[in-house]
């Protein structure tokens, strides 16, 4: 008799976990201790084993929902692995053509409930579906599940967001980037010139108590300048002055050479 794989106990108020992903499918031989498949609830994900080796038969599909203690699958442990052949495993290539040749079953989408007039309609979706679209700010409203009744799978939430990323064509890019800043501007911005004097930057910035201002060229932003580059600019100014001061001499022996070489007074009578 097959042995049944059942979900386990996984918290005292999770009474129902969802089948997330299968690792191995119907007719696979599984050795004890691989991870046959990962349910998930809406606090964490696990994966399941299989303690006993054999063909596996699945009795869910991804997005399921299951009991505690439901039947995930069982494991015919007469069944036998599978023989070593000497012919030379496939190529990829090889292995793509024959993937091509044997097209995936396509289950018909399931029919749509009719809702009453102003009723919202109940999105059925996974809790790991739910993250992603929360991190990836995907609607799920907008999103056709694929799993059972159309339940959203995680899967298709990233199918999701990798259909909206359109690249942005050359044209628009470099059109974009001739786009004059005051007309993208959201509030008024104060700028300078890049020709402007640092000094009248400098009193600008302090005027207005600001701690950059853009600097532009024809109305277009080529650089920013802030408080800590005229910081930079004083540093090196004082470093600078600093090394061009004279040698500190005694002021008495200065005022002692300068009275010996005065000529003498002559003393009026």
């Amino acid at each position: 008799m097959p042995t049944q794989i059942k979900v386990p106990a996984v918290g005292e108020s999770i009474k129902s976990v969802y089948v997330a992903d299968w690792k191995k499918n119907t007719g696979d031989y599984c050795n004890a201790g691989d991870i046959i498949c990962e349910i998930e609830t809406d606090k964490a994900s696990q994966e399941i084993p299989t303690e006993v080796a054999g063909v596996i038969t699945t009795q869910a599909n991804i997005g399921d929902e299951l009991p505690i203690g439901g039947v995930l699958a069982s494991i015919d442990e007469a069944g036998e692995a599978p023989a070593k052949s000497d012919k030379p495993a496939a190529t990829g290539s090889e292995a793509a053509l024959c993937q091509a040749e044997t097209p995936a079953p396509v289950e018909p989408p399931a029919p749509a409930e009719d809702k009453p007039l102003g009723q919202a309609t109940e999105v059925l979706t996974t809790p790991s579906a739910k993250v992603h679209s929360e991190e990836l700010g995907i609607d799920l409203s907008s999103v056709t599940g694929s799993g059972k009744g159309g339940r959203i799978l995680k899967e298709d939430v990233l199918a999701a967001a990798e259909s909206s990323l359109v690249a942005t064509p050359e044209d628009n890019r470099e059109e974009e980037s001739t786009i004059p800043v005051s007309t993208i501007m959201t509030m008024p911005v104060n700028t300078v010139d890049e020709h402007a004097s640092l000094r009248g930057a400098a009193l600008f910035l302090q005027q207005h108590r600001i701690g950059c201002l853009p600097v532009t060229r024809d109305e277009q932003l080529v650089g920013i300048i802030t408080d800590s580059d005229f910081v930079s600019v004083a540093i090196n100014l004082l470093e600078t002055l600093e090394s061009q001061e004279p040698t500190d001499v005694d002021y008495e022996d200065d005022m002692a050479d300068e009275a010996d070489c005065e000529p003498d007074t002559p003393t009026l009578q």
